[in-house]
């Protein structure tokens, strides 16, 4: 027998399931105009989700201000910590990602909160870590070991680029076969460094490997660049391409670049022309992605961004 009771608690259940598919639907809405560079109708939806202290409007919001250095921006972030629906570590990551990128750098305050993104699940808050002990920050001191130990933490949440540091890790340290695998799986989840790492290292093999078979290493590079072209990595594959070719001095006009061309059902049209490359080149110059770290430079690409996608902004998380 239904009790009014019953009844009562199933219909605001109802409710509640209808509001929670509103929310979602205006964070992909904005998300999608993130996507086509709309920054202004991205706002228009994340300002939806604020009206109903959804913490994804406050940390969008946020990240939109944090582009432009806006010390505003912590104050949504702060306020999507404490939004009623708890558990998103990504206002965690990004007030850590704000205050490592400011000026005035407050490391420490970095740390702590990459520290409790990471520990609520969020890989990216691990993967800073080990980028900020792998370069070191004011008084913290670099350590090998702990940025490790903060990669593997990463990869282990299913982080690519976590991989790909560590890859870079083990070749320094001479463990090849074990840089192989990272670069291999980093490649198989989607990120295209890890393919472009692999054929790094076709291209400059171990030298305890048999030379004769040098042919046979240049072969293997171009799969793995065609395969990170294919990923939309094409500007990268294009200029280890033409290093390959002018290194075995091939004329530069018969450098065949054509592993290099996007397959056409790969090409996005959106409103926002600046390449994605942009982007990749800046988190990898910022987070030491097989780049010595360089934060100016990351900056200055992540400049490069901004000057036609406003919106978009290497870094953080929407």
């Amino acid at each position: 027998m239904i009790t009014l009771k019953s009844a009562l608690n199933t219909i605001f259940i109802g409710v509640l399931c209808l509001g929670c598919a509103k929310s979602d639907r205006y964070y992909i809405d904005a998300r999608k105009a993130l996507d086509e560079g709309n920054c202004k109708k991205a706002s228009k939806f994340y300002q939806k989700l604020l009206k109903r202290e959804d913490s994804r409007g406050y940390n969008g919001i946020g990240v939109l201000q944090a582009c432009h250095q806006d010390f505003r921006a912590l104050q949504n972030f702060q306020k999507a910590r404490e939004a009623r629906e708890k558990g998103n570590a990504k206002p965690y990551y990004n007030s850590g990602f704000f205050y490592y990128n400011i000026s005035n750098r407050q490391c420490q305050t970095a740390r702590d909160f990459f520290s409790r993104a990471g520990d609520m699940g969020y890989s990216d808050g691990y993967f800073s870590l080990g980028n900020l002990y792998n370069s070191g920050c004011d008084n913290i001191h670099k350590d090998q070991a702990t940025a490790k130990k903060y990669w593997e933490k990463a990869a282990n949440l299913g982080n690519a680029k976590a991989l790909v540091n560590l890859g870079v890790m083990y070749k320094r340290n001479g463990k090849y076969k074990q840089a192989q695998q990272n670069f291999k799986k980093a490649g198989d989840m989607g990120e295209s460094y890890g393919y472009l790492s692999l054929a790094d290292m076709y291209l400059d093999p171990d030298p305890n490997l048999d030379p004769d078979l040098k042919d046979g290493y240049i072969r293997k590079a171009l799969l793995y660049l065609q395969k990170a072209a294919n990923m939309g990595d094409v500007q990268a594959c294009i200029s280890k391409v033409t290093l390959i070719y002018t290194s075995n001095n091939t004329k530069a006009h018969s450098i065949n670049l054509s592993i290099c061309t996007q397959p056409k059902n790969h090409t996005k049209k959106i409103k926002c022309k600046k390449p994605r490359s942009y982007l990749d080149f800046s988190n990898r110059y910022i987070n030491s992605q097989g780049f010595q770290e360089n934060s100016s430079e990351g900056r200055k690409y992540q400049k490069s961004v901004g000057t036609t996608c406003n919106c978009s902004c290497a870094g953080y998380a929407y």
